[in-house]
């Protein structure tokens, strides 16, 4: 049986975002390192870490193919012998991409590093199935992971979520309340001014201070809402997660780099 490795801690000192666009709002011109780099440049000026010390990056991203990681770290000025490192585990990406930057610097593989997630999906590459023939014109495969006009792939996240949703006996009126919860609690942290903090406005306007969305729905209007699976599905395009546009990155560190920082405000892990 093999002995697992000795895990120490590790702190993140910094952590910002961008706003939340729409596909085709806010950030519609903003290819991916666009997008992503301010985010990591303004981390480590809060973290008072120079990017040429940064020694590993870790990007959670779905859309871009290749190594989009590579691309941003050159854009954030990063030294040319970081790592850099892309995870695609779809809607958990981000997450997973934080958690193995944690487990990097807490297993002494390098002492600092900068992890999170982005999305472009305004500037997201198109997709096209492979002809079988020559002659056969290329079809382009839909964000749900299909052929356009197969619906053998149609919604496959949304067909786990059905799943879990009935094994967990979680009703429709459930998710639609819960979803109102959310709205009214981020709309809450905006008026009371809890994100100005966290996101960097790219161009320094207030629009791209604010995430971009459509304002709160009611219940009523949830509820009437068809559902994305039917006959008796519950998730629909109201109580579902929708694509954005955005970028949220932090800044991790070892013990020891931490406290020649001057032990600043932090997460320990």
């Amino acid at each position: 049986m093999s002995q697992a490795l000795p895990l120490g801690s590790a702190f993140v000192i910094a952590a910002r975002r961008s706003a939340l666009g729409r596909p085709g709002g806010l950030h519609r011109a903003r290819r991916l390192e666009a997008l992503t780099a301010p985010i990591i440049e303004a981390a480590l000026k809060d973290a008072k870490v120079p990017a040429d010390q940064v020694e590993e990056i870790v990007l959670g991203n779905t859309t871009a193919g290749g190594n989009p990681a590579r691309v941003v770290a050159l854009a954030a000025g990063l030294d040319e012998r970081a790592a850099a490192l892309t995870v695609d585990r779809q809607c958990a990406s981000g997450l997973d991409a934080i958690l193995l930057g944690i487990r990097a610097v807490a297993l002494g593989e390098t002492q600092i590093a900068v992890a999170g997630g982005a999305e472009s999906v305004s500037t997201a590459p198109w997709r096209i199935a492979k002809p079988r023939t020559l002659f056969q014109t290329p079809r382009f495969i839909s964000a749900e992971g299909g052929a356009e006009g197969d619906t053998s792939f149609a919604f496959p996240s949304i067909a786990a979520c059905e799943v879990l949703a009935r094994r967990r006996g979680i009703s429709r009126s459930e998710q639609d309340m819960q979803t109102l919860m959310a709205y009214l609690k981020a709309d809450k942290a905006r008026d009371d001014r809890r994100f100005v903090g966290e996101i960097v406005a790219l161009r320094g306007t207030g629009e791209e201070a604010r995430d971009e969305n459509g304002g709160i729905p009611e219940i009523h209007e949830l509820a009437e809402l068809e559902p994305l699976m039917p006959p008796d599905g519950t998730h629909t395009a109201g109580n579902s997660a929708s694509p954005r546009d955005g970028a949220a990155m932090v800044v991790i560190v070892t013990p020891e780099v931490y406290a020649s920082l001057g032990k600043p405000p932090a997460l320990r892990l």
